[in-house]
């Protein structure tokens, strides 16, 4: 998989004053965890293709905090830009 741009938003909230790490895991398993800035920044994530499955696949970007988000969308961890698979 190749990179993915994420950023801390560097705000006001107690959760967002405090370290941000992002864990990414593929159908459960850990494929990979970053401690996130308040800068853009691009982390890649290789996934062995034998761990993609036929179907559908879960990929999930876990934070270790979140504040405070707007009143549509409840809490927010980071700014999230784009995610590219291939």
């Amino acid at each position: 998989m190749p990179p993915s741009a994420a950023r801390r938003d560097p705000g006001p909230s107690p959760a967002q004053s405090l370290a941000q790490r992002v864990t990414v895991t593929l159908n459960g398993t850990v494929v990979g965890s970053y401690e996130l800035t308040s800068e853009w920044s691009t982390y890649r994530v290789v996934i062995p293709r034998q761990w993609v499955v036929p179907g559908q696949n879960e990929l999930c970007l876990a934070f270790s905090n979140a504040g405070p988000g707007d009143a549509e969308s409840g809490l927010a961890a980071a700014a999230v830009s784009t995610i590219r698979l291939r």
